[in-house]
């Protein structure tokens, strides 16, 4: 279709009620008057990535850039300009502490416009074996000791010999990274954020002083030692509920409507567009699963020997069994049986678009989108399971450390009966 046709069909269009002209575009060619898009500024096909050095060691960051005719580039360090700095690769030749932090960017230019890459950040590590370090020390902030199954950050200051101490990252709020460090342990671990952690398992630390050795890569003559005492007065969870049930599935989407048929614009023989279907309904979600029942649990208590009064308490189901050691003044043991939630409901389906009017003289109506199918029920609360405790008869002045927890899952879960104790002797558990 020519450009004249279309100019007369939009002006048919203008007078014939209800008619809505549809767009039109040309291929652009030395035949075609019309104007020429614009070209596009220059853009990075590659932008800088993140880079993480030690002091002293260079740095290197690399772009691409594509564009019109000769590039040129300028880099930034913080929004201002880098002298020297422009190629498509910057190197910053040796880090400082200082520069960590520093954000790198690169300008190109070309002969339409212009582009920013996307920023990369500078880290900078301190490497303690290359420095004038005369000694370290470590530390528990927020110790000095640990409960079963409990952690907490470490935090190492290196004392140079001359300047300010260099602390770890992380809680120690320092620059000083941990792959500086080597460890020796016993009963304790530490992780690679310098995070320490006991086992909950008390039959490994028991009659244990737990001890750590921190030594500097590099340089063994740097090194510091760290006694962590146990304590048994924390508020202790036993959980062994059922599991929650399964989320039930989504529904399906509703089809699309079709599209209605083409009319004409035709001055002699204006024909109206087709209307569009309406779009299908989606489908109902299903019902989320049953929370899964309590397990059936058992537990022995006794008192632990020593001149401090501890609980030595032993929990059993058919699929686990824990131990654990809890002073009663100031601990507890929360022993929980519930049953599992029930699963939620899967969301129901979208409904479908409608389908579009076709085009004519009145152009046809659009169909209607269908109606979203409704979410699924959540399923029901699995029931709380049975309670069972044998308690020596020593220990039963302390039993108001235990709490017992049978409830039902929600929602509508059975609560399991009322936990049953025994007072007769029992063994020592380890």
């Amino acid at each position: 279709m020519n450009k004249l046709a279309v100019l007369s069909l939009i002006a048919v269009c203008l007078v014939v009620p209800g008619c809505r002209p549809k767009e039109f575009s040309f291929p652009a060619d030395a035949s075609n008057p019309w104007p020429h898009p614009v070209p596009s500024s220059p853009f990075f096909q590659v932008s800088p990535s993140d880079q993480s050095v030690k002091v002293g060691q260079s740095a290197t960051f690399v772009s691409l850039a594509s564009g019109v005719g000769s590039l040129s580039y300028q880099w930034y360090r913080d929004n201002a300009p880098i002298q020297g700095a422009q190629s498509a690769t910057y190197i910053l030749p040796v880090a400082k502490l200082e520069d960590d932090g520093a954000r790198f960017r690169a300008l190109v230019v070309d002969a339409h416009g212009s582009a920013w890459s996307l920023p990369a950040q500078l880290k900078v590590q301190i490497w303690l074996a290359d420095l004038a370090i005369s000694g370290i020390q470590a530390v528990l902030p927020e110790g000095p000791s640990l409960l079963p199954g409990g952690s907490l950050p470490l935090v190492i200051a290196a004392t140079q010999a001359s300047g300010p101490a260099l602390a770890t990252e992380g809680r120690g709020g320092g620059k000083v990274g941990w792959d500086n460090f080597t460890f020796q342990t016993e009963v304790v671990a530490v992780d690679a954020y310098g995070i320490v952690s006991l086992p909950e398992d008390p039959r490994v630390s028991d009659g244990v002083l737990p001890h750590l050795h921190a030594s500097v890569v590099d340089r063994s003559d740097l090194a510091a030692d760290l006694d962590i005492p146990v304590r048994y007065d924390g508020a202790f969870l036993c959980d062994v509920s059922g599991a929650a049930g399964a989320q039930g599935s989504s529904g399906s989407d509703g089809y699309s409507g079709f599209s209605g048929s083409m009319g004409s614009c035709d001055p002699d023989n204006p024909q109206a567009g087709g209307n569009g279907t309406d779009g299908g309904s989606g489908g109902s979600g299903g019902d989320g699963g049953p929370g899964a029942p309590g397990p059936d649990v058992q537990a022995w208590v006794c008192l632990h020997p020593g001149a401090v009064p501890r609980l030595e308490v032993k929990v059993a189901t058919q699929s686990q069994v824990r131990y654990f050691l809890v002073d009663p003044h100031g601990g507890s043991l929360l022993l929980k049986g519930d049953g599992g939630a029930g699963g939620p409901g899967g969301n129901g389906g979208r409904g479908g678009a409608g389908g579009s009017g076709g085009y004519g003289c009145p152009n046809g109506s659009d169909g209607m989108s269908g109606s979203d199918g409704p979410g699924g029920s959540s399923g029901v609360g699995g029931p709380g399971g049975s309670i069972t405790v044998w308690v020596d008869p020593a220990a039963s002045p302390f039993l108001s450390t235990l709490h017992f927890s049978n409830k039902g899952g929600l929602p509508y879960g059975q609560d399991g009966p009322p936990p049953v104790i025994h007072v007769t002797p029992v063994e020592p558990l380890w």
